[in-house]
This record gives C-alpha cells, structure tokens and sequence, in this order.
C-alpha cells in the first residue's frame, strides 16, 4: 500500500514537472513584453525594425508578425536578428500606412501604425509611338527590371475621350526606358498608371493617342512590288497585316513583304504577273494595312483600300555600234557581228530575245547568242543577216514571274563600200 502511493506521487510529480516545461516553451518572454518598430527609411523603406524591452528569439515571432495595409502595401522577406532588435525586410509597392502586430503570447498585441515610402524611381516621360503601337516610357537613369502588363494600367484623360488598351508585356529598350503595347481604341490624351514593388506608384498624365496615317500606295517597277510608304520607320510589318484584294490586274501576291533596300519607311509587297502574252496592259489592286497604331478608318484603309496600277515589266534594247570607217553609214554594218545592249525595269533571272516574223521582209534579220549578265543589265552576242529596222520581243524570267515585250532596237543597215 506505501509503495502503491508512493508510485502514484512519483506520477503526478512528473506529471507536475511536465506541464511546468510546457508552459515555459509557450511564454519565456516577460508577461505583456513591450515593442516598437519602425521604416529603417522615411524616404526609402526596406525594411521594418523591431525593438522589443526584453530579448526575444526566432520562434517567438516567426510567422507571428502581421502587416496590414492602411493605404499602403508591402511584401515581407525573412525575418532576422537577435535579442531585442530585429528587421522585416519589405518591398513596398505603394507608400503609406501600414498596421503591424504581433499575435505571440507575452508580447504585446496592441497593434502599431507607421507610415513606408516607395523607392523615389519615377517615370521622368512617356509618350506614343505608333509606329509600334506602343507608348514609351523612360525612367530618366533609374534601371528598371521585370516591368509586365499587371504593372501597367491606362485610363482615358479627363474630357479626352481617348481610349486604349494594354495588349502585352511592355519589352525593354534599354535599361530604364520600356515600350508597352497598346491597342488603340480612341484617339485622344489619356493617362499610365504604373504599380510595381521597386517603383513609386505614379500616374503619367495626358499622353496623347495619335494614330499613323495608312501608307502611300505604288508600284516599283524596279522590285517589281507593291509599294507602301509609311511616315515613319514601321520595324515589323508582316504580311498578315496587308490587305491585298485583287482587282483587274493578272497577278499573284507575294507570301511576305520586306523593305525597300533604299528607304526604312517603305515596305514592298513582290507579285507575280500571270499573263505572260501581255505587252503592255495595266491592271488594279487594292491595298490597304490593318495593323495597330495605324488608321483603320476612312479612305485607304481596310474598309476603302486603296488602288494601285500593277506594270509589267519593261525593256529597252540597244545595237552597239562598233567603229566603221570614216563616212560609213551608222549602225551594224553587214556582214559582221555585234551585240545588243538590254535594260530591264525590274531584275531578272534570264530571258530569251527573239526577231518577230511578221516584223516584214524589210525588217533587220540576225541571230542571238547567249545573254551575258544579271539583275537588270545584260548584252547578247548579235550576228546580223539582212538590213533594215530591227524589234525585239523578250520572254523574261523574273524572280516572282514572267513578262513579254517587244521593242525597236535600232536599224541593221548594209556596208558602205
């Protein structure tokens, strides 16, 4: 029976101690631990200093710190220190007040109020480039990283009525000025909030909305394309942006567009010319651009495209005249060999040069050798046969195509004895 006792007071004993050590674990902190804290910046905060009157450890407040925006907004890192001072880093994403506590037992609950401030990096201008579709913002010699279309927000300038759209991430220029795409809705002023961690939370006023005129349409007869001249410097036009609707003209569009080697702002759309018996017909096709930052409305655009003439391709033809004699009639004198000397309006590939039979048995006869050249150049070996005005007709290759024509080359005449 003692021993029955003793054994259970040995057991509450340990029992005793056990709920001792646990209450210690829960609130080694003197009862009611008094606490401050506040931004280690008023201009630049970065994070939240803590000084508490008795010393504290990592499991007292880990995970026990509450941040609550007031008006302003912070994302909390990891928590450091020892003893009485200890910081929360913060990224403030708009300056203000905040409300802080601490919901541990023994440390004071009564909730603090202190003000952060955004770093001072601030848009110093924007402005619209429709040329790209974009509006350009420049943060003077701040670098700014990681900016994405959730930073970005655009709203219309009071009385303004213009409008548009955010329609992807902004891309970088260089390491403080950004282009953020925009689809233009309306023309007119209106205003970019920017909102990010890292960057003062600001709105850009009045920026206004512009549109590009639809391009001045053409034909280049040396690139044998549509031409489509802009007023500024388009980068990246592609060809699902051109809208081509053929008319009268014989022709097939090309598959993609590119420069003109000699001007940035124009843009050429090749064809190919499908009848190859015609000499010097015209035909129409209608081109406009549907492409953000340019108009789409009115004439010339894709509701009312505008007209272009298509031109086969042309030639001229020349004899070269050797050297004759003093007081020798001029031309190519018979019998003998010379050349023909051909300038394409657009480059070609190769072609083939033939004497017209109905041209009359008056009219100059010879043979054509092989032709020498390239692009828009070329000369081919001529034997003449019999005098007389000499036309050529031509079936050329081109790159997109295939053309015929026929010109007066100059006159086969007969020796002067």
């Amino acid at each position: 029976m003692v021993k029955r006792t003793i054994a259970k007071m040995t057991a509450t004993l340990a029992a005793l101690a056990l709920v001792a050590a646990l209450a210690g674990c829960s609130s080694d902190v003197s009862p009611d631990t008094g606490w401050t804290v506040a931004p280690d910046n008023a201009l630049n905060t970065t994070a939240l200093i803590f000084t508490f009157n008795d010393n504290v450890n990592e499991r007292h407040l880990d995970g026990n710190i509450n941040v609550i925006g007031q008006g302003g907004e912070v994302v909390t890192g990891a928590l450091s220190g020892a003893g009485r001072l200890w910081s929360l880093p913060v990224t403030v994403v708009r300056g203000g007040a905040i409300r802080v506590n601490i919901n541990r037992g023994g440390i004071s609950a009564r909730p603090v109020e202190v003000n952060v401030a955004a770093p001072a990096v601030t848009a110093t201008s924007a402005a619209f480039r429709p040329e790209v579709s974009s509006i350009e913002i420049n943060f003077g010699s701040d670098v700014v990283d990681g900016l994405t279309s959730d930073h970005i927000m655009i709203s219309t300038a009071a009385g303004s009525g213009g409008e548009a759209v955010v329609s992807g991430d902004p891309s970088r220029v260089n390491a403080n000025t950004w282009l953020v795409p925009v689809d233009v809705i309306l023309t007119g002023p209106v205003n970019i909030s920017i909102e990010k961690a890292g960057i003062a939370r600001q709105e850009v006023m009045g920026i206004p909305l512009a549109l590009m005129a639809q391009p001045t349409i053409g034909f280049n007869t040396v690139e044998n394309a549509i031409s489509m001249t802009f007023g500024a410097n388009v980068p990246d036009l592609t060809r699902d942006q051109v809208v081509a609707i053929i008319g009268t003209a014989n022709v097939t569009l090309g598959t993609e567009v590119r420069r003109d080697p000699q001007s940035p702002n124009i843009w050429l759309l090749p064809v190919t010319v499908n009848n190859s018996g015609r000499v010097d017909g015209t035909g129409t096709v209608y081109v406009a651009i549907d492409r953000p930052g340019v108009n789409r409305m009115g004439a010339g655009s894709p509701q009312n495209p505008a007209p272009v003439t298509v031109l086969p391709i042309t030639f001229t033809a020349a004899i070269f005249t050797p050297p004759l004699a003093p007081g020798a009639a001029t031309g190519v004198a018979m019998p003998g060999s010379s050349r023909v000397d051909f300038v394409f309006s657009a480059a070609i590939t190769s072609f083939t040069p033939s004497i017209p039979t109905e041209a009359g048995t008056t009219d100059g006869r010879g043979t054509f050798g092989t032709p020498v050249g390239s692009g828009r150049n070329w000369s081919v070996p001529f034997t003449p046969v019999s005098a007389g005005a000499l036309t050529i007709a031509v079936t050329a290759t081109v790159p997109a195509g295939v053309t015929v024509g026929r010109v007066s080359a100059g006159t086969v005449v007969q020796p002067t004895n």
